[in-house]
């Protein structure tokens, strides 16, 4: 039994090694312009931070895709925060966003502002509205990155 035990640790030590040479060896042949630019990804992630009389400090991140529109909603305590829009293909290196930002706590205390972003990855953008109150809206566009693979 002993003897049965080691010959298939040794046989499943060889198929590893035979896949992972496999893996290698097609690496290897891969051309170099099949290597993804962040202008080609398809997906993105958007983070919004909302810094407003309405939310002090309230961050909202959601994965977006060029030319799909998209809608994300999160509450802060009683208030029901929205954003919305669409991404644009890049021009110049930017990607022009227009983007709606609601806030939304009662029928009296609410605030809806549009604005047009011209983003460039992984580069924060602010816009600060004054809108009776001063609002900042600090927005930043990166390439898509499953949560786990961001805590390196």
């Amino acid at each position: 039994m002993l003897l049965f035990r080691k010959h298939a640790q040794y046989a499943l030590a060889i198929a590893l090694l035979v896949g992972l040479l496999i893996q290698v060896a097609l690496a290897g042949t891969k051309d170099s312009s099949s290597v993804p630019i962040p202008e080609r990804h398809e997906k993105y992630d958007l983070e919004i931070t909302l810094a407003t009389a309405l939310n002090r400090d309230v961050s909202l991140e959601t994965t977006i895709q060029v030319g799909v529109p998209f809608k994300a909603t999160a509450t802060n305590g009683a208030i029901m925060n929205t954003i919305s829009g669409t991404l644009q293909s890049p021009a110049d290196g930017k990607f022009p966003l227009k983007l709606m930002i609601s806030e939304w706590k009662s029928s009296t205390e609410n605030d809806t502002e549009t604005s047009e972003y011209h983003l460039e990855l992984n580069k924060p953008s602010e816009i600060g509205v004054e809108g009776g109150i001063a609002s900042l809206y600090i927005v930043v566009l990166r390439p898509h990155q499953l949560w786990w693979k961001r805590f390196k």
